[in-house]
């Protein structure tokens, strides 16, 4: 796999780093360019860019040069364990942010899951901006609930539990009105494989798979050629993603 060049859960943020529109996207680079001027001559100005996907944005251990919001698409973050496992670490959709890092290197691997638009801004400049970094604050906030939220569901669900609830909340999951069905187009569908999401979940491979193919045959799901996935039966799937939900602290 080739690296991309810089060209420019699970929850849905409202509030973006960098707007979505040109216009208001403008706006926000302005004013941040003269609230940064009295500082090192670099402005912070977002680029938006267009990946297909599996396209790596950047790797564990590069140096953090750029933060980054998911426009629309979703991305996955994740590690390399020693024995050169992959490990999913969060499966980010539309208005999410990531590439923010404490010290001066990524911590993980950030690649697209499907066709994607990305906007990236400079980190020192976004850094010496108090309002971009109030952004910034209350997006981590809402992400620190969301791995509760997640860390909740790996303590309390089955296994059958966890899959149909990431199943449901996957990014770029489309209603179909004509048939009540969620689907997939061939390009919108996210590139997760099996072994991803035994790895998001914490489960064994054969589980998810076993699962999976248990709910095909019950008629909840289809998966067709190349993995397409289509949610035949919401309401049933959703029951099943969260059975426990009037009783928390069933041992």
């Amino acid at each position: 796999m080739t690296k991309s060049e810089h060209s420019g859960e699970f929850p849905s943020l409202s509030d973006g780093l960098f707007s979505g529109d040109a216009s208001s996207s403008k706006d926000l680079i302005e004013n941040d360019a003269q609230e940064t001027r009295d500082g090192p001559r670099r402005t912070a100005s977002a680029r938006t860019s267009r990946y297909g996907r599996r396209k790596v944005l950047f790797e564990e251990g590069e140096p953090a040069r750029y933060i980054y919001q998911v426009i629309s698409g979703s991305v996955v973050l994740s590690r390399s364990t020693f024995g050169g496992r992959r490990q999913i670490l969060e499966i980010l959709g539309s208005s999410s942010m990531f590439g923010v890092v404490h010290g001066g290197e990524y911590d993980c691997r950030a690649e697209t899951a499907s066709q994607a638009v990305i906007q990236s801004m400079d980190r020192v400049a976004a850094e010496r901006s108090s309002r971009i970094q109030s952004i910034v604050a209350t997006q981590l906030m809402r992400k620190l609930q969301g791995f509760h939220d997640h860390a909740a569901v790996l303590g309390r669900k089955s296994a059958a539990e966890r899959i149909a609830h990431l199943l449901l909340n996957l990014p770029k999951a489309d209603a179909s009105t004509a048939s009540g069905a969620l689907r997939r187009s061939c390009d919108d569908r996210i590139s997760i494989t099996q072994a991803d999401m035994a790895s998001y979940l914490g489960l064994a491979l054969e589980t998810v798979c076993r699962e999976l193919g248990e709910l095909k045959r019950s008629g909840i799901i289809d998966i067709k050629r190349r993995g397409q996935l289509t949610i035949l039966d919401v309401a049933t799937l959703a029951a099943r993603a969260r059975p426990e939900d009037k009783n928390l602290f069933v041992a």
